[in-house]
C-alpha cells in the first residue's frame, strides 16, 4: 500500500504540471531515502511487522482501493497550495513558480514519510521506501 501510495502521489503531480521539475517517483523517494534515512542507518533488520507489509501481494484489493481514495482526496489540495505559495509570492515574481514547486515537492516528501511511519513503523521507513523504488541496477 506504502508504495502505491507514494507512486501515486507523485506520479498525480507530475499529471497536473508536467512542466514542473519534480523527478520521476522512483528517483524522487530514492533522493528522499539516500538523504534522509541512508546516515541513519546502522545495519537493523527490518521489524517483522514491516517485513510482512512489504512482501509482494502484501496490499490486498480493498487497501488498494483504500490508497486510491486516499489519492482522490489529496491531489487536489496540492493544487489549492501551488496556487496560494504563487498568490502570496506575486503573480509577477518571476521566482513565485519555483519556489511553489519545490513546497508543494516538500509537502509531498513529509506525508510519504508520514503515511511510511503510520504503516511500517518509524524504524522501517527507509527500509521500506528502499524497497518500494530500489535502487537501478
Amino acid at each position: 500500500m506504502l508504495c502505491h501510495l507514494s507512486s501515486g502521489l507523485l506520479e498525480g503531480l507530475r499529471e497536473s504540471r508536467p512542466q514542473c521539475c519534480l523527478p520521476p517517483p522512483a528517483a524522487f523517494v530514492r533522493q528522499l531515502v539516500a538523504s534522509r534515512y541512508t546516515p541513519l542507518a546502522d545495519g537493523e533488520e527490518s521489524t517483522v511487522e514491516a517485513a510482512e507489509a512489504l512482501r509482494p501481494g502484501a496490499a490486498d484489493a480493498t487497501a488498494m482501493a483504500e490508497a486510491t481514495q486516499v489519492l482522490d482526496s489529496v491531489l487536489p489540495y496540492f493544487g489549492e497550495l501551488r496556487s496560494a505559495v504563487v498568490e502570496s509570492c506575486g503573480e509577477g515574481d518571476e521566482g513565485s513558480a519555483g519556489y511553489a514547486d519545490a513546497v508543494v515537492e516538500l509537502v509531498a516528501a513529509h506525508l510519504i514519510e508520514l503515511w511510511a511511519v503510520q504503516l511500517v513503523g518509524a524504524p522501517d521507513v527507509g527500509l521500506a521506501l528502499g524497497r518500494c523504488f530500489p535502487a537501478e541496477e
